[in-house]
């Protein structure tokens, strides 16, 4: 080995080493690292034994809270206060509590993992509110270490969704260490949670799925999180008891390498915790770790949520050596979650039992069979027997609530019938009782004659019902897979495996798919890739089944997911000028009268990027009202989300203004947009073209070809080369596709204005 990656190697585990909290678990970890090189093992334990003792000399009195998790996998919960932490060193005082970082107010510790300290705080301006601040210790500040401390930040900056902890702010302390700043989840992890109420089996599922959605999440936004456990998923118990995935610490990018994942690639697969990762992940040698690696860890999560532990001992795993780790979880098979329960004595069993408030005799036969086959797929140790995604385990959890057959067992007759059963027992159930009662109206000869007769033809009449139960349960699991293979195609191209994609997108045709409510996400997918690539035929396929997808939904409209103005764009891109006036129609019918001014400016974005009659333009007049209320007063503090959004309404209220035949107003609309500050490329460059017209018209040449020159300039540089595969075309916050494609149609009607057959 070279001597350099060596002491890099011997650096990562002695930092790891004093991020442990306790004696115990420190010893523990010496104790794995003796299995493999006994005399570095030593060397690290001298090494620790001199820092605890310079550590005990500069620390100041402190108590410590909360130990979210360490990333040897030994959680440390409730840790009793002490006034001296033999692995804290000394932090500046206004890195401490009662100190002050920024623009927030340290109040408490209240928890650290291996590199990172974490604050309760209270943010003082613009808002007041509590928090939670995450900084790098001090002592751990390496180059390695930020870089990690940087990817936990980047990795959770990019959620957005309700059961993910949202980052707030994000900087460096005056000593230059990095620290994020996300919001404050008051509550205890999911597991305490569920046995603090006696959740039954039901809503420990229900709760499971709301877990899975994060995930799935954080999946589709190209992040695997690698640490799933029981302490990183919080209940919220100051609203309506959410749960929150926290510590993205040792997530990883499903694609496109950073510098940091390369020198920290065969390192970070010894992070996580033991009980609850998957064989790949614990491999040193497997560096393809992919989403499944996540769907085996909700797997064990799912596990002791419904048989109260996990399938492997945690104290054992952290006692064994790195090569028994890896040969327990990659040979040894894990038991059901029903037999586990079924070995427990009998009062283990009867606590768990009683937290989940069902009988303990009828326990594990609650767990037995489906929810069995379910958590036994997801923790499959050959990755390609798991479930493909986040959304399979979902739905099949789904098809067991529904009492539908699940696709982690065989379609056997028996069992397909059984499910048909338990969700017709009302008309099965009168169907037996019609049988008992024939059976015993037997009295004479010629009665008993008939009432046989009538027997014999209910029997075939039930024969065929389970025939056809028979047949509707095989399309239900047929549709199941297609669907599954569809959700796979997004997960591809979020992973940037395209030519794959295409391959599974050959196999399974959009006809084919079943629309549900659920479908929305796969299909805008699908409709932007196709898009940044410029099929619009296929984008235009893929939108046109998200409008009939979104009718089912009651939740996110098209206008809140600007679905609305990326169909328009589609449409008129692709040519398809019949299908874009019904669905301009379709807009209007449905937005024009909503009073909200988002959807007012969405609206007048998708359908007046291309002329449009008179008589349909005096509909939308009304819109401006909408749009300009509250003013447009620029010396308000706002934040850039809000500044941008007013742009976009001026744009609205110009372009409106414009096919109105409003010259002057429209003129002072586009220089109100493009008189605000910080203001970029893509909303200038849809602005610029409506102020070339209005002023042509008003017979000012000069500024409309300079305005038509700025927005050539812009057009130029955003399609040279064409709008590479990402939402970004040339860097951050420069748009999504569809806010430069509005500024080239309109960029075209310009030009033919101003300069006709220039181009």
């Amino acid at each position: 080995m070279n001597p350099e990656d060596s002491t890099e190697i011997d650096e990562v585990l002695f930092d790891a080493a004093l991020g442990i909290d306790t004696q115990d678990s420190r010893e523990a970890f010496f104790d794995l690292i003796r299995d493999g090189d006994p005399a570095l093992s030593e060397r690290l334990r001298a090494l620790a034994t001199l820092q605890t003792r310079a550590d005990r000399f500069f620390r100041m009195a402190q108590g410590a809270l909360t130990t979210v998790a360490t990333e040897t996998g030994q959680e440390l919960i409730d840790q009793d206060p002490s006034p001296l932490q033999a692995n804290d060193a000394p932090r500046p005082a206004h890195e401490e509590p009662g100190g002050r970082i920024g623009r927030y107010q340290l109040e408490s510790r209240i928890g650290e993992g291996g590199c990172g300290v974490v604050y309760l705080a209270e943010q003082l301006e613009p808002v007041r509110r509590k928090v939670a601040l995450k900084v790098i210790r001090l002592g751990m500040d390496t180059e390695r270490v930020i870089t990690r401390f940087e990817m936990e930040r980047q990795s959770l900056a990019l959620m957005d969704h309700p059961n993910i902890a949202r980052v707030l702010d994000g900087g460096a302390t005056d000593s230059g260490r990095p620290y994020f700043v996300m919001e404050w989840v008051r509550g205890p992890r999911i597991t305490d949670f569920c046995d603090a109420h006696h959740l039954g089996i039901r809503q420990r599922i229900d709760l499971f799925i709301e877990v899975c959605k994060g995930i799935q999440h954080a999946h589709q936004k190209g992040v695997i999180h690698r640490d799933i456990k029981p302490s990183n998923i919080l209940i919220d118990e100051s609203g309506d008891h959410c749960p929150k995935i926290i510590d993205f610490g040792i997530a990883k990018a499903i694609s496109g390498a950073s510098v940091a994942d390369t020198q920290f690639s065969a390192q970070d697969q010894f992070l996580g915790t033991p009980a609850y990762m998957s064989p790949e992940q614990a491999d040193r040698r497997e560096r393809d770790i992919d989403t499944r690696s996540d769907v085996y860890s909700l797997g064990m999560l799912l596990y002791e949520l419904l048989a109260g532990r996990p399938p492997f001992d945690s104290a054992q795993l952290s006692n064994a050596g790195i090569q028994e780790t890896l040969r327990i979880l990659s040979e040894e098979d894990p038991p059901l979650p029903s037999a586990l329960v079924a070995s427990m004595n009998s009062e283990e069993r009867a606590g768990i039992a009683s937290r989940r408030g069902v009988d303990p005799a009828r326990l594990s036969s609650s767990l037995a069979g489906d929810l069995d086959s379910v958590v036994m797929k997801a923790i499959e140790k050959n990755r390609s027997d798991r479930y493909e995604t986040v959304n399979g385990l979902v739905m099949d959890l789904q098809r067991y609530i529904g009492h539908e057959p699940v696709i982690a067992r065989p379609a056997k007759r028996a069992y397909l019938f059984r499910k048909f059963v338990q969700r017709n027992r009302i008309a099965v159930g009168a169907t037996t009782a019609v049988l008992v009662s024939l059976l015993l109206g037997l009295g004479s000869a010629f009665s008993y004659y008939l009432k046989e007769r009538h027997a014999v033809e209910e029997q075939v009449r039930l024969r065929t019902l389970a025939d056809l139960a028979h047949a509707n349960e095989l399309k239900r699991l047929a549709e199941a897979r297609v669907w599954e293979e569809f959700a796979h195609v997004s997960v591809l191209l979020s992973e940037g495996r395209t030519q794959e994609a295409d391959e599974q997108l050959r196999k399974t045709p959009l006809a084919s798919i079943q629309l549900t409510p659920q479908s929305a996400s796969v299909l805008r997918s699908l409709g932007n890739w196709n898009s940044l690539r410029g099929r619009w035929p296929q984008a235009a396929e893929c939108f046109q089944m998200l409008i009939k997808a979104d009718d089912l939904n009651q939740g996110a409209t098209l206008s809140d997911s600007l679905d609305v103005v990326a169909i328009a764009c589609v449409l008129i891109e692709g040519g398809s000028i019949d299908a874009f006036r019904k669905f301009r129609d379709w807009s209007i019918d449905r937005y024009a009268f909503s009073g909200s001014a988002n959807d007012a400016s969405r609206l007048l974005h998708s359908i007046l990027i291309v002329p449009m009659d008179r008589p349909t333009l005096e509909r939308l007049a009304p819109l401006k009202a909408v749009l300009a209320e509250p003013g447009f007063n620029k010396n308000l503090p706002r934040s850039s989300r809000d500044r941008e959004l007013a742009i976009w309404r001026a744009f609205g209220i110009a372009l409106l203004e414009y096919r109105l035949g409003n010259h002057e107003e429209a003129r002072k609309w586009t220089e109100l947009g493009l008189s605000f500050e910080d203001r970029r490329d893509y909303i200038s460059g849809a602005l610029d073209p409506i102020l070339a017209m209005a002023c042509h018209h008003l017979g000012d040449k000069t500024t409309a070809r300079a305005a038509l020159d700025r927005c050539a300039a812009r057009i130029d540089k955003a399609f040279a080369p064409e709008l590479p595969a990402a939402y970004e075309p040339f860097g951050k916050f420069q748009g999504f596709w569809w806010d430069w494609i509005i500024a080239r149609i309109l960029f075209h009607e310009a030009d033919e204005l101003i300069r006709p057959g220039a181009r």
